[in-house]
Protein backbone atom coordinates (compact mmCIF):
# COMPACT_ATOMS: atom_id res chain seq x y z
CA UNK A 1 0.00 0.00 0.00
CA UNK A 2 1.30 3.41 -0.95
CA UNK A 3 2.01 5.76 1.95
CA UNK A 4 0.28 9.12 1.61
CA UNK A 5 1.75 12.40 2.77
CA UNK A 6 -0.20 15.08 4.55
CA UNK A 7 -0.48 17.85 1.97
CA UNK A 8 -2.17 20.25 4.39
CA UNK A 9 0.67 20.01 6.90
CA UNK A 10 3.18 20.51 4.09
CA UNK A 11 1.45 23.71 2.91
CA UNK A 12 1.25 25.03 6.47
CA UNK A 13 4.91 24.22 7.05
CA UNK A 14 5.94 26.05 3.86
CA UNK A 15 3.89 29.10 4.86
CA UNK A 16 5.34 29.22 8.39
CA UNK A 17 8.88 28.74 7.10
CA UNK A 18 8.33 31.46 4.50
CA UNK A 19 7.14 33.96 7.09
CA UNK A 20 10.13 33.03 9.26
CA UNK A 21 12.54 33.64 6.39
CA UNK A 22 10.84 36.91 5.45
CA UNK A 23 11.08 38.26 9.00
CA UNK A 24 14.67 37.06 9.36
CA UNK A 25 15.64 38.70 6.05
CA UNK A 26 14.05 41.98 7.15
CA UNK A 27 16.00 41.87 10.41
CA UNK A 28 19.36 40.97 8.88
CA UNK A 29 19.17 43.38 5.96
CA UNK A 30 18.09 46.30 8.15
CA UNK A 31 14.99 46.97 6.04
CA UNK A 32 12.86 46.31 9.10
CA UNK A 33 13.59 49.84 10.34
CA UNK A 34 11.66 51.16 7.33
CA UNK A 35 8.47 49.60 8.71
CA UNK A 36 8.79 49.47 12.52
CA UNK A 37 10.84 51.23 15.17
CA UNK A 38 14.21 49.50 15.80
CA UNK A 39 13.41 48.92 19.47
CA UNK A 40 10.82 46.35 18.38
CA UNK A 41 13.46 44.22 16.63
CA UNK A 42 13.67 41.83 19.57
CA UNK A 43 9.92 41.20 19.44
CA UNK A 44 10.09 40.58 15.68
CA UNK A 45 12.98 38.14 16.20
CA UNK A 46 10.99 36.35 18.89
CA UNK A 47 7.99 36.15 16.54
CA UNK A 48 10.18 34.76 13.75
CA UNK A 49 11.50 32.06 16.09
CA UNK A 50 7.94 31.16 17.08
CA UNK A 51 7.07 30.72 13.39
CA UNK A 52 10.09 28.41 13.06
CA UNK A 53 8.87 26.36 16.03
CA UNK A 54 5.43 26.13 14.44
CA UNK A 55 6.96 24.92 11.17
CA UNK A 56 9.10 22.31 12.92
CA UNK A 57 6.18 21.12 15.02
CA UNK A 58 4.38 20.08 11.83
CA UNK A 59 7.10 17.58 10.87
CA UNK A 60 5.54 14.63 12.76
CA UNK A 61 2.18 15.29 11.08
CA UNK A 62 3.75 14.99 7.62
CA UNK A 63 3.80 11.20 7.81
CA UNK A 64 0.15 10.91 8.78
CA UNK A 65 -1.80 10.63 5.57
CA UNK A 66 -5.10 12.44 5.16
CA UNK A 67 -7.77 11.83 2.61
CA UNK A 68 -9.77 14.43 0.70
CA UNK A 69 -7.53 17.35 1.59
CA UNK A 70 -8.67 20.61 0.06
CA UNK A 71 -5.81 23.10 -0.20
CA UNK A 72 -7.93 25.87 -1.71
CA UNK A 73 -8.49 27.70 1.59
CA UNK A 74 -4.75 28.36 1.86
Amino acid sequence: MKKRWNLEALIQMILFAGIFLLLLYALVSGRLSLYVHPRFAFGILFSALIFLVFALSLLPQMKKGRHNVQAFHY
